[in-house]
């Protein structure tokens, strides 16, 4: 699967919502590797690796 800009502005999108009714969208952990390290995307994006964890929980369990 080619990571494209377009994947991480979508996913770093959904992530900044953080709304409860989140449908949980599946994206491969290459792709939060991907665009963690590349600070282009959205400016410099950076993600809490708790706050990930705690996304990642609350999406797994709906």
């Amino acid at each position: 699967m080619l990571i494209t800009e377009e994947i991480c502005k979508e996913m770093y999108g959904r992530i900044k919502r953080k709304r409860r009714s989140m449908t949980p969208v599946m994206y491969p952990f290459q792709a939060f590797g991907y665009c963690g390290a590349n600070k282009d995307v959205m400016g410099s994006v950076s993600v809490d690796v708790r706050a990930f964890g705690k996304i990642m929980h609350d999406t797994l369990k709906s």
